[in-house]
């Protein structure tokens, strides 16, 4: 059947994509969601469905092929995004809760970011999310700013050394997302650009929406 799906050895050879060997890293039973590589290609991180992330070191892997460390950030949420600091060392984590969490490269908690009052309309007023994210990504030089969105329709941007009451951390910026109609629109995705003077946000009307970062007031 020529619509059946190629072995990754033979699509490798198909685009000339360099690859010498092929492992399968097994763990989750349930859909894999998001997967972030450390900047020096040593470890990798997997979250899923199944409310679990799951951190594999290249270097220490045996031939099971393990993790080294599986844990849960949030019972009871699916993890949504995952993304490594600039030098390796942390890594930010986004479940289907309001609530993003930091953890070192070995899975330990650090620190968790607050949450948002859900009375309050402005959601520029709010230290934190109101509804559940959607993606995360880390400053491409920036090693303490880190980069959330969520359903609430905000893009928000974290000090890792900025305010915190009762250990949990308050977001520095807020970006709110509109639809065409300047409604309140939910951001489902979101991505630094290159050399972080803009962030990209994909929204749930199909929009992508384009935000200087250079502007001091949102």
């Amino acid at each position: 059947d020529e619509e059946e799906e190629e072995k990754p050895a033979a699509m490798a050879r198909r685009y000339q994509v360099p690859m010498s060997h092929e492992v399968s890293l097994r763990g989750h039973h349930k859909q894999i969601t998001c997967l972030a590589m450390d900047p020096a290609g040593a470890r990798v991180a997997v979250g899923g469905m199944d409310y679990k992330l799951l951190l594999y070191d290249f270097g220490g892997m045996d031939r099971s092929h393990k993790p080294f460390r599986e844990f849960v950030p949030e019972d009871g949420n699916p993890v949504v995004g995952v993304s490594w600091s600039p030098t390796g060392d942390r890594l930010v984590v986004a479940t289907g809760s309001t609530q993003a969490k930091v953890y070192d490269r070995d899975g330990v908690r650090l620190m968790v970011f607050t949450k948002g009052d859900p009375y309050i309309t402005d959601l520029v007023h709010t230290k934190g999310h109101t509804m559940s994210l959607s993606a995360t990504a880390w400053h491409p030089r920036e090693k303490e700013t880190v980069m959330t969105t969520s359903l609430d329709g905000t893009i928000r941007l974290w000090d890792l050394q900025g305010p915190q009451t009762f250990d949990q951390l308050h977001n520095k910026r807020v970006i709110k997302a509109k639809s065409a109609r300047s409604t309140r629109v939910a951001v489902t995705c979101g991505i630094f650009s290159p050399v972080a003077d803009y962030v990209a946000a994909g929204c749930q009307d199909g929009s992508v929406q384009l935000f200087s970062l250079k502007k001091t007031n949102w």
